[in-house]
């Protein structure tokens, strides 16, 4: 049998030796842990405290116009408003004036010019014998007014009162009543009193030296 070529101690210390290094790995090994350990919560508490830098990333608009809304299109009726054509002259005009400058001394003269067409255009044959403005003056050998009774209108000099008055009721149209007024009359000086009393006085004089002006009854 051969013999242990070691002394009996050296087999003791191989173990003890042994024993020491597993010790030591352990402690080691929980020591790295701790450091571990240590490291990451202390990084985690420092990283806090620290600013990250952004990544400046360049901000594009990127901006998406709808099409424009077009607002329906509504068709406006087209309304043909009549223009007035004059029949009527520079002549009817100045003769017109004249009348009025015989019979008018107060008020719009615009009425009495109306009146006057209205005769013209709708009045029947007693006022209106031959469709002229001069038949209508000078109806009835001139006993339908004042100024072509006496023949005080012709060649009587007008203002232009008179005239604006004519012109705008014979070229532009103005009428100040409607058709049925067909007289004036200054009723507080007229001697007729069956005229008078035969005619619906709609609208009364204002002053001794104006008219009134009146319909049929």
């Amino acid at each position: 049998m051969l013999k242990n070529q070691y002394p009996k101690y050296s087999q003791s210390w191989y173990i003890y030796g042994w024993y020491l290094r597993n010790r030591l790995n352990i402690v080691v090994q929980g020591i790295l842990l701790i450091v571990v350990c240590l490291s990451i919560t202390l990084l985690s508490y420092h990283s806090r405290d620290i600013d990250v830098p952004s990544m400046d990333v360049p901000y594009i608009e990127v901006s998406v116009q709808a099409p424009p809304i077009e607002p329906p299109v509504l068709e406006t009726p087209v309304v043909e408003v009549p223009v007035y054509v004059s029949p009527y002259t520079e002549e009817d005009v100045i003769l017109m004036a004249s009348i009025l400058q015989a019979e008018c001394w107060e008020g719009d003269w615009r009425k009495e010019a109306t009146v006057i067409v209205n005769r013209l255009e709708y009045g029947s044959s007693f006022y209106n014998p031959d469709g002229t403005l001069k038949g209508v003056i000078e109806a009835r050998d001139g006993s339908q007014f004042n100024g072509s009774r006496s023949e005080s209108y012709k060649n009587r000099e007008y203002t232009q009162q008179a005239y604006d008055a004519a012109y705008d009721v014979l070229i532009n149209g103005y009428r100040a009543f409607s058709e049925d007024v067909i007289y004036f009359a200054n009723v507080h000086t007229a001697t007729d009193t069956n005229f008078i009393n035969s005619v619906k006085w709609i609208e009364k004089q204002q002053s001794s030296r104006s008219h009134s002006f009146g319909v049929d009854l």
